[in-house]
């Protein structure tokens, strides 16, 4: 059945009357349960999330790649922002959908009216922020790698090697298609202002740094330096960039543990997670190794925080090396102990899910995994998993 683009949400009725239709399944096992109980999951994606059909996965040359997710705190539904492949992309192609809950407890897959420019290139990082200091109102904020040719078919001038990719981020309302403003930190913007120890900048991810009027941008595939633009405006604001190389390596994705009132940054190529305070002072970070003993949760991507009910409060860690790792962060930060893995590519590569790149909480306590298309690896495609806390 086709999905709907629309502006509006689909009504009650049409979630109930989709979400009882039959989900066509994949090759995969009957029952695939993993991790260490009490924090066990089950692969639960035919009964637990319904695709829009623009969402492929049924193949492995599927034309999308699994790359971004971000919780609407305020509805409990989720946005997942994926990667078109460029000959398939045109000035009307979305990219954005977002998952709502229905009355079954599944979710349900609707593609926004995204606008066409956030599916150009690379779109890499999306963050919802409920911001208090604007009223309540609600906003998406995404980043932009820059590279023009996500599946390795043109590794030259026009792909990864691209002297001057055209790396940005953006803020919108919640169904993307209004672009409120849109911001290039270029190879062109580099030159303009003199920053040219920032060399070619590749924008990774965003987070609003709570209590400010502050974004936090990391060029985690550039100079490894994070930026900070005004939110409101979108304007870079000079003197505060953080970070770069050795002190960072890929600093790939970032979020916020409010409760500590830190900054947690993937720092991927170190194989580690680092904690900040809000004042950015990089002198006093915190940093804790991951993946010492398990070298499918080394090259961390991206972390949630989540607060559970009996344990209190956990994170869930995507790792590009195959597992995604759930911990308790009740110790404080770089204190995290390793609770449970969901070893993905394990007991699900042959179907093409070989690299985790985000993982979210949902209130439930289950968790939503996206999985990055390698172009280097035979039959990966970019795919979205459910697996759901037993």
């Amino acid at each position: 059945m086709q999905m709907p683009t629309q502006k509006g949400m689909p009504s009650a009725r049409f979630l109930t009357m989709v979400v009882a239709m039959a989900i066509v399944p994949q090759a995969y096992a009957k029952d695939i349960i993993v991790g260490t109980p009490p924090w066990q999951y089950k692969f639960a994606t035919d009964s637990m999330l319904l695709l829009p059909s623009a969402v492929d996965m049924s193949k492995t040359q599927a034309n999308m790649r699994g790359h971004a997710l971000t919780l609407d705190t305020k509805r409990s539904d989720f946005y997942f922002e994926y990667v078109v492949k460029q000959a398939d992309l045109n000035n009307a192609t979305h990219n954005v959908v977002k998952f709502v809950k229905s009355a079954n407890g599944s979710y349900v897959g609707v593609m926004t009216n995204s606008n066409p420019i956030l599916a150009q290139r690379e779109p890499h990082g999306i963050k919802y922020e409920l911001d208090a200091a604007d009223g309540g109102k609600e906003y998406l904020y995404h980043t932009n790698n820059g590279w023009n040719d996500s599946y390795g078919e043109d590794i030259g001038k026009n792909g990864w090697d691209d002297p001057n990719p055209h790396t940005f981020v953006a803020k919108t309302g919640l169904d993307s298609s209004n672009i409120l403003w849109q911001t290039f930190l270029d190879a062109d913007w580099a030159k303009k202002n003199n920053y040219t120890k920032y060399g070619r900048t590749r924008l990774t991810d965003v987070i609003p740094l709570p209590g400010t009027d502050y974004l936090l941008v990391t060029d985690g595939y550039g100079s490894s330096y994070v930026h900070v633009l005004n939110k409101t405006t979108g304007a870079y604001i000079p003197g505060m960039s953080f970070g770069g190389s050795p002190t960072f390596a890929t600093p790939h994705k970032i979020t916020v543990d409010e409760d500590a009132k830190k900054i947690v940054i993937c720092d991927r190529s170190h194989h580690r997670r680092v904690w900040l305070d809000y004042d950015l002072n990089v002198s006093t970070l915190i940093a804790q190794s991951v993946g010492d003993n398990d070298a499918s949760l080394k090259f961390p991507c991206q972390s949630h925080y989540h607060t559970d009910p009996v344990a209190g409060k956990v994170s869930v860690v995507a790792a590009l090396s195959g597992s995604v790792g759930v911990y308790s962060e009740t110790a404080g930060p770089g204190k995290s102990k390793l609770l449970s893995t969901i070893p993905v590519r394990q007991v699900l590569g042959a179907q093409g899910h070989t690299d985790p790149h985000d993982a979210l909480f949902l209130p439930s306590g289950d968790i939503v995994v996206t999985c990055w298309k390698n172009p280097g690896t035979p039959g990966s495609i970019g795919t979205i998993s459910y697996w759901k806390r037993l």
